[in-house]
Order: structure tokens, then C-alpha cells, then sequence
């Protein structure tokens, strides 16, 4: 057969060629076009999210940036926050919770309590909210509500260092000797890099009359002359001047200018203690 003629497709001997690209060329463009639409959609799913993943993400970045802020003690821009969320309409336990502890940090003990007690309803297998509220029960001089608190923070948690340590403190102030000192070996057990625990549980030992046990755990927490000086402090509170007379005079054979050494030394050394 005769082939149909190529007018208007091509021209001369190129015809059939041009023909073939011309088609190549169309289903390049169409590709890149599908490619295109393509990523389009898939920029499109990436920009814009569900909104309930945004109203989420929103809400979780303020909580810990609050909670950031007050651990800081930057409690005006955390109420701030706190107040903004409220206007938006939320109210829940965890805002109680943070406003809370906010203000029991500026001092405002009354409002922080039941601001506090009001979460329990819901937070009550939370340690946070008892952890919160035998920090105001002790500041505010309720030894026995607030070593109530912790006791059910800690059994909540009994993970928590610093909830072992601040219980271990309140029993130690409740001359529950041997409970504290058993509660701050845990909070050293648990973390051994917070000097203020072992310190705590060194006075926690003296108070129990382990003055050698004392010593060691003072001396893993500071200087030779500071271990003295805190074991010398001990010794003192229990009424044994002299042996806190020769400790202070051994803090101050390490370190001539250990400021309260020196004080404490020097008083009693005015209140007529004999120096060894």
C-alpha cells in the first residue's frame, strides 16, 4: 500500500522522525505535569496537617515550656501563658496543677493549696499534685501533713530522688531519725550527683549518733574542711560541744578561711569551749 501522505506532519525526509518525537515530547510534558500535581498534593499533606494535631502539638509545647518556666522560678511569664490558654477556653487539671506550683513559688500559699487540693479529684495516682502539696504543707509549718503528702508521692512514684529527699528532710525535722536516713539513702541511691542528698543524709546519720558514717557521707559531698564543718554543725545540734569544737578546729587546719568554721569556732570559743 501506498503510505498516506505526511503534510502537515513533516516535512522532506524528516517527517516520520519529527512525528515520533513530537509524541515523545507531549508524553515528557504530561509526566511532568503528573509528577508535578503529584508533589503538589504531597507538599500539601505535609503543610497542612489535621488541626487536631496542631491544636495538640500547640498545647503540649505550652505545657512543658510552663512547666520550664516555673521548675526556673520564672513564674510571671508562666501565669501569663497559663491565662492566655484559659481565654482560649481550656481548663483542666494539669493547668490547677501548674498554676499551683506557680504560685506556691511566689509565695501564695493559700490559693496554691487549693488550686492544688482540687486536682486530686482527678490526678489523685499522680505524685505531682502531692509532691506540690507537702512543699506548702512544710512552708508553711505543717510537718505532718507534709510528710503525710510525700509518703504518697513516693509510693506513687518511689523512682523520684528528690521527693526521698525532701520526705527524708521532713522526717529528720519530725526526729524521725532512722526513717529519714533510710529515706535519703534512697534519694542517693537514686542520684548520687545532687550533693544537697548526701549532705542531708550525713546529718540524717548524726542525728541516729553515726558520727563516722556521717562523716563519710559529708565528705562525698564536699571538701575535707566543709565535711568537718557540717560534722562539727551535727555535733553541735546534739549537744556534744567539744567534739564539734575539735571538728571545727580540723575544718579550719584544711581551710584557714572556711567562713562557717570559723564562726562557729570562734563562738564557742567565746562560750568558753576548751579547743582540744
Amino acid at each position: 500500500m501506498t503510505p498516506r501522505s505526511t503534510k502537515g506532519v513533516g516535512s522532506g525526509v524528516g517527517g516520520r522522525s519529527s512525528s515520533r518525537a513530537s509524541r515523545s515530547a507531549l508524553a515528557t510534558v504530561l509526566g511532568l505535569v503528573l509528577l508535578a500535581s503529584c508533589a503538589g498534593r504531597q507538599r500539601r499533606e505535609v503543610e497542612e496537617p489535621p488541626a487536631w494535631r496542631d491544636e495538640r502539638q500547640s498545647y503540649d509545647v505550652r505545657i512543658a515550656l510552663i512547666e520550664t518556666l516555673v521548675d526556673g522560678g520564672s513564674t510571671r511569664p508562666a501565669m501569663d501563658l497559663l491565662a492566655t490558654m484559659r481565654e482560649e477556653g481550656i481548663d483542666n487539671p494539669e493547668l490547677d496543677l501548674l498554676q499551683g506550683r506557680a504560685l506556691y513559688v511566689e509565695g501564695m500559699y493559700g490559693e496554691a493549696e487549693s488550686l492544688l487540693l482540687g486536682t486530686l479529684d482527678e490526678l489523685g495516682k499522680d505524685p505531682r499534685p502531692w509532691r506540690a502539696l507537702g512543699l506548702v504543707y512544710a512552708d508553711t509549718g505543717r510537718v505532718a501533713e507534709s510528710t503525710e503528702a510525700l509518703a504518697t508521692a513516693v509510693d506513687l512514684a518511689p523512682d523520684h530522688a528528690a521527693t526521698w529527699n525532701n520526705y527524708g528532710y521532713l522526717l529528720m525535722s519530725a526526729g524521725r531519725h532512722q526513717e529519714a536516713s533510710d529515706a535519703l539513702r534512697k534519694a542517693v541511691a537514686l542520684d548520687g550527683t545532687v550533693f544537697r542528698y548526701r549532705n542531708n543524709l550525713g546529718f540524717a546519720q548524726a542525728a541516729c549518733g553515726r558520727y563516722d558514717e556521717a562523716l563519710q557521707s559529708f565528705s562525698t559531698a564536699g571538701t575535707p574542711a566543709d565535711a568537718h564543718a557540717n560534722l562539727g554543725t551535727a555535733l553541735e545540734a546534739a549537744g556534744e560541744l567539744a567534739r564539734a569544737v575539735e571538728h571545727y578546729q580540723r575544718a579550719l587546719e584544711y581551710n584557714p578561711t572556711h567562713a562557717s568554721a570559723k564562726e562557729s569556732f570562734e563562738r564557742l570559743q567565746a562560750d568558753g569551749e576548751e579547743v582540744p
